[in-house]
């Protein structure tokens, strides 16, 4: 008899931290629609400790926020702006170990988003060869490799760039931005001929 209530406590305290941690999430992502980026790290902060199943989904919100926060047009010109972009891309990594197949994909194309906006482009390039490696299935793939591509173009590794390019201009030619592709794959065959 005892060890039935106990039981019955047990399961009423989960249902009660997972729909408790499920309304922060909604109020995590309300404020970052809002543009309150700082009030939804403290959020994500506060609610971590009991997010249990939802730590993933927590992580994955602080690391958008942190971008939101980083303020790209002074990143390079204010020494600790940077701090945001850093911490974002460790709340994706953490995100993407603890979170299923689709919420480590997204993780891992943020983190490479991250570099590539901070212009750092070698790690950016470097982290969308790991997101295609780790999720080739991803509806996300296709734009994963353009901005590989924009990163090697920026690397001034045009030849890289064109085999990228030309990649998605054969596997995916309905691709919404198919076009741009090919005038970018264009553009560095006729720079690099011109060498």
């Amino acid at each position: 008899m005892k060890i039935n209530k106990i039981s019955t406590l047990i399961v009423v305290m989960m249902i009660c931290v997972s729909v408790f941690a499920e309304s922060g999430l909604v109020e995590i992502r309300n404020l970052i629609k809002k543009g309150k980026f700082e009030a939804a790290v403290e959020k994500c902060d506060l609610l971590m400790p009991a997010a249990g199943d939802f730590a993933s989904e927590v992580l994955f919100e602080k690391g958008i926020a942190l971008y939101y926060l980083w303020d790209k047009e002074n990143a390079l010109k204010v020494e600790n702006r940077i701090y945001p972009i850093e911490m974002a891309i460790s709340a994706f990594r953490e995100s993407a170990a603890q979170g299923g197949s689709e919420t480590s994909a997204i993780a891992f194309k943020w983190i490479g988003d991250c570099y590539f906006f901070a212009m750092r482009y070698e790690q950016a390039a470097l982290q969308y060869s790991e997101f295609e490696a780790l999720h080739p299935d991803s509806k996300y793939l296709v734009s994963v490799k353009y901005r590989k591509g924009k990163a090697y173009e920026k690397l001034n590794d045009y030849e890289r760039a064109i085999g990228v390019y030309e990649e998605i201009i054969s596997d995916y030619p309905d691709f919404q931005y198919i076009k741009t592709v090919r005038f970018d794959c264009m553009r560095l065959i006729s720079i690099v001929e011109k060498r």
